[in-house]
């Protein structure tokens, strides 16, 4: 069974973990008080830890995706993504990853913030 995730076709297991690891990224970057009310320093360092895990995990997996769509779309010229799901999704995670530690950043130098 084949997901989509980007405009890529991925397996199943792997586009599950794209979405769950695109979820947490959202709530990294999200300036609802309802996502991010009372987060710990503590939380803070353990969300770009998951994240990292989770990148690092999929990331050999999404290489493989790109490769094989650069492939078809050599032939076919049918190229929606030009970057590709994994510097996509690598942006993503570096752009949470940025925000979140200047929230730790807020916390240590403020921890009554």
């Amino acid at each position: 069974m084949m997901g989509h995730v980007g405009g890529k076709a991925l397996e199943k297991d792997v586009s599950h973990d794209v979405l769950n690891l695109r979820r947490l990224l959202y709530c990294m970057t999200s300036s609802s008080e309802e996502d991010n009310d009372d987060l710990s320093l503590h939380h803070l360092m353990g969300r770009v830890e998951l994240a990292r895990r989770m990148w690092a995990d999929l990331e050999p997996h999404l290489l493989l995706v790109d490769n094989k769509t650069n492939n078809n779309n050599n032939t076919n010229n049918n190229n929606n993504d030009p970057d590709g799901i994994h510097a996509t999704l690598r942006m993503e995670l570096e752009q949470a990853c940025q925000h979140a530690q200047s929230q730790i950043q807020q916390l240590q130098s403020d921890p009554s913030a």
